[in-house]
């Protein structure tokens, strides 16, 4: 009987510990779980958009669409593919085999895409289109001048808001949109080109072979050395204007034409390809994407951490408003599930204690409950789960 009771005792004394360790690495587990709104639904399918300018729908269909098809059709994994042919547009949509990753369906037709680069045709324009819920932004922030000049900051911001954020770890894009930019706009006189015996290659061309500064070496001597480049920068409407057009079939006597003299060179404001309002007054978007490993809570908490020094990097006169955040949700979420965990563990309790009128069994449940909650998040951490969301690793 003495050596039935210390048997007793020392397998108590395991189980407390075991007890003990599960508890502590069960916190740590909890600890380590990214939290995420969503479960990581990767869709394996991609389309490739090419745009051919000009092109009646049968040359995009022999030229480019056919073209592409054929290449992509002997890819590994492919399911079905559709495609579709309009006046200057081809989009071919692939569906490939459940649990190809979009990491890995963007490659693979990237690589297509780069093959075929002496195939197609030379203004075809192919690109890849593919994403995930991993692409819906964590955190959306709205930038605005106190004044209303917002394209005084627009440029600042640009440049500024990448390299401010990228100090947060989990972060995969960052996009500035709402910004108004400048461009060179030419209005050609079609009357002056025919005269002259240019067409628009001629213009390209002469575009294509200036205001490109190129290096050709460097002169070395006992006081260091320096870089020489050859050719100058076109940074202003009259260098532009000046640039030398050079016919395909050069008139004998004819005097030389510049790009001003059969075109209206005017620097004017880009056609607004994206507009951001906050609370009915124009403003500058800030979107963050994060990594599929990031964390999304930590990811929103170290950008907002960063606020205060974006506002000072733009010269403190602007303000800055978060319009969407996943990270409140998450945390409420896992705040509801937390209290509703706490009060069934309660009335399990409650209802053993006055039924069973055990203190024991009591104790028991109140211990074992919560470690057997604790093992699962062990079991998460372990195989890389995390809480609202799905395993995040490649699935194979």
């Amino acid at each position: 009987m003495f050596k039935l009771s210390k048997l007793s005792l020392a397998i108590r004394a395991v189980v407390a510990l075991i007890t003990v360790i599960v508890g502590a690495f069960g916190f740590i587990s909890v600890g380590g779980l990214k939290q995420e709104l969503i479960p990581s639904i990767e869709i394996p399918s991609a389309a490739i958009v090419t745009s051919y300018p000009g092109a009646s729908p049968e040359v995009v269909d022999d030229q480019v669409s056919q073209a592409i098809e054929q290449a992509v059709i002997g890819l590994e994994g492919i399911e079905s593919t559709t495609v579709t042919s309009t006046t200057g547009l081809s989009v071919l949509r692939v569906s490939f085999e459940f649990g190809t990753s979009t990491e890995d369906v963007t490659q693979k037709l990237n690589e297509v895409l780069n093959d075929l680069g002496s195939v197609l045709p030379q203004d075809a324009s192919p690109r890849v289109i593919s994403g995930s819920f991993d692409s819906v932004p964590i955190i959306v922030l709205a930038v605005s001048a106190n004044d209303g000049d917002n394209e005084a900051i627009g440029k600042k911001l640009e440049e500024l808001a990448p390299t401010l954020f990228r100090q947060v770890d989990g972060i995969r894009d960052i996009a500035v949109s709402g910004a108004k930019t400048k461009r060179i706009n030419l209005e050609l006189n079609q009357v002056a080109l025919a005269q002259a015996g240019l067409n628009q290659r001629d213009i390209v061309s002469a575009i294509n072979a200036n205001g490109l500064i190129l290096p050709v070496g460097s002169i070395v001597d006992d006081g260091g050395s320096i870089a020489i480049q050859v050719g100058s920068a076109v940074d202003s409407v009259e260098l532009f204007e000046s640039l030398p057009l050079i016919p395909s079939t050069p008139t004998p006597g004819q005097a030389p034409l510049t790009v001003g003299d059969v075109a209206k060179v005017t620097y004017e404001d880009a056609p607004v390809t994206s507009i951001a309002r906050t609370n009915g007054n124009e403003s500058l978007a800030i979107s963050i994407v994060k990594t599929p490993d990031g964390n999304s809570v930590a990811v929103s908490n170290g950008v907002q951490d960063l606020i205060p020094e974006l506002i000072a990097g733009l010269g403190g006169d602007v303000s800055v408003v978060t319009t969407f955040d996943q990270a409140p949700f998450i945390e409420k979420s896992i705040e509801d599930l937390a209290v509703e965990g706490l009060l069934g563990l309660t009335m399990a309790v409650l209802v053993i204690l006055v039924f069973l009128l055990s203190f024991k069994s009591t104790i028991i449940t109140a211990i074992s409950i919560p470690t057997s909650v604790l093992i699962t998040f062990i079991g998460l951490s372990v195989a890389d789960y995390s809480l609202n969301r799905r395993w995040t690793g490649q699935q194979k």
